[in-house]
């Protein structure tokens, strides 16, 4: 409540998940353009088999709709190509020097630069790693890291592909 009366227009509290961040979004910028259902949304390349999408793109999607949103999420997108390389990493040092503590913190870490780009099973994978730390184990680390490095191409290559494609065309106003 205090965030509110603080100016801002809405808070989330943790535990963080994309489907309430995303709600979240989307109702403030609906609020803003006064129109709640037509939000454009680029989709992202799926690279995935099966149903299973690396990127969510929905969610990608929103930062569109946000001023200087695709600025922002073109910039997002560098950095995490850029520093995801060095968290796995860290996770594979961990991993083979059966250092639980370091798996834990950075997995936990790793996991958030996932989630804010829409990486749902990098980060689920990163959850799998943290719980392993949690427990004070590395065990299973090994088989869970190289899903991560599949999945990882995965993630590069959809991001790759949805920094291709077009910007959707601006929500019109009557």
């Amino acid at each position: 409540d205090r965030c509110i009366e603080a100016g801002m227009d809405d808070y989330i509290s943790k535990p963080l998940t994309l489907d309430y961040l995303a709600q979240t979004i989307a109702r403030i910028l609906a609020a803003r353009s006064g129109d709640s259902e037509n939000l454009s949304l680029r989709t992202a390349h799926t690279t995935s088999s099966g149903n299973n999408q690396s990127i969510n793109s929905d969610f990608l999607g929103l930062y569109q709709e946000m001023e200087a949103g695709d600025a922002l999420l073109d910039r997002m997108i560098d950095v995490y190509l850029q520093e995801a390389p060095s968290a796995i990493q860290i996770l594979r040092t961990a991993i083979n020097e059966d250092d639980a503590d370091t798996l834990s913190r950075a997995a936990h870490k790793f996991k958030s630069s996932n989630m804010q780009l829409g990486a749902e099973v990098m980060a689920s994978l990163c959850t799998q790693l943290d719980k392993l730390g949690q427990l004070g184990t590395t065990t299973g680390g090994r088989v869970i890291l190289s899903d991560m490095d599949d999945e990882f191409s995965r993630v590069r290559s959809a991001l790759d592909a949805y920094r291709r494609q077009p910007a959707a065309a601006s929500v019109e106003h009557a």
